[in-house]
């Protein structure tokens, strides 16, 4: 993870409880995802991960936790703005790891390198960090390419593991093939 770690509360304040519950209430709900919304509005503009304190709020950090998590979902669910698309690209970008003292909430290591170079305003650009599909489809290619044939892929985080798989398989099954990196793809000629 990163130093540049923000610190954020939002809305969320727990009401004093004066009678006990009729029935167990969901964190599945219009108020919870209203809670949050500051928090995952701030995650959509910016490309820092947060920490959510679960001091002064009244939350237990593991209530914290599933309060986040099914306000989140409830936004990606009912939320009828233009911002529903981007709650649900967001959900496949983030992790969310519950902790002693709150919730940190983080952007997945390939999403990260990407949203940094791609985000633009408040529009995410979707991108992938699953390099299983993009992997065999350059074994795939590697076995039918010609001379001289180009491969190309955008849009997917490529962390260095990544690139040097592709500098292993290239090294044993396509020696005279050359790859060039971008910060959100790569390309490669046989």
């Amino acid at each position: 993870m990163t130093d540049d770690i923000d610190i954020v509360v939002g809305k969320l304040k727990r009401s004093e409880v004066t009678a006990k519950p009729k029935a167990n209430r969901s964190s599945y709900n219009k108020n919870s995802a209203e809670m949050i919304r500051p928090i995952i509005d701030k995650l959509l503009d910016e490309t820092k991960d947060v920490f959510v304190p679960c001091a002064d709020t009244g939350y237990s950090a593991g209530t914290l936790y599933v309060k986040l998590n099914d306000g989140l979902l409830w936004l990606m669910h009912n939320d009828k703005s233009e911002r529903n698309t981007d709650y649900r690209y967001l959900r496949t970008q983030i992790s969310m790891r519950k902790l002693t003292e709150g919730v940190l909430i983080y952007f997945k290591e390939a999403i990260r390198t990407v949203r940094q170079k791609t985000l633009d305003g408040r529009t995410l650009k979707v991108a992938t960090s699953d390099s299983i599909k993009w992997r065999h489809d350059i074994l795939t290619w590697l076995q039918s390419a010609q001379d001289g044939e180009l491969f190309s892929r955008e849009d997917i985080g490529i962390t260095e593991a990544d690139k040097q798989w592709v500098h292993d398989t290239i090294a044993t099954q396509a020696p005279d093939a050359e790859v060039i990196f971008s910060d959100t793809g790569l390309r490669m000629i046989r």
